[in-house]
């Protein structure tokens, strides 16, 4: 009797027998604050424009919390071994480019840019879903060339 063939390990997957803790729960916990911290934001805007909370802060909220939190599973799925830190960091800037854009279309009311703006984050989102769920090893994009470090002397 022939032994089953061994599963394909992911190409970010550690050597076996080393256990690298994923750190999912982190990027999550980050996602958090950074979507809070972008709501907050916004809403100091609002506060400190007209002394009220703009009335679609918690639709803000939630298309950014929305989005953040599809990135976050995409990466949950097809990339458990990669840094928690860049995808909170990008949506901390992102959330808070909206806010200022928010900020600028109140000085100018025929501007909206921050509509728009949210509309190109989520296309950008997409795409980062699509490229992460499509892309199974990293090192493809490296082409016919292998990386070798330290590079070769000489």
């Amino acid at each position: 009797m022939t032994a089953p063939a061994p599963r394909p390990r992911s190409p970010d997957a550690p050597p076996p027998g080393i256990r690298v803790p994923k750190r999912r729960g982190v990027e999550l916990s980050l996602l958090i604050g950074a979507v809070l911290i972008s709501v907050l934001g916004y809403a100091e805007v609002g506060l400190a424009r007209s002394g009220a909370v703009p009335p679609d802060a918690a639709r803000y909220g939630a298309g950014l919390g929305l989005l953040a939190l599809l990135a976050h599973l995409a990466v949950r799925f097809r990339a458990p071994y990669a840094d928690p830190l860049l995808l909170p960091i990008a949506v901390l800037l992102n959330g808070l480019g909206l806010v200022l854009i928010y900020r600028l279309d109140l000085e100018t009311p025929r501007d909206q840019a921050a509509a728009t703006q949210l509309v190109w984050s989520t296309l950008g989102v997409a795409l980062f879903i699509v490229v992460v769920l499509l892309l199974r090893d990293h090192r493809t994009l490296q082409g016919t060339r292998t990386c070798r470090w330290p590079p070769p002397s000489g």
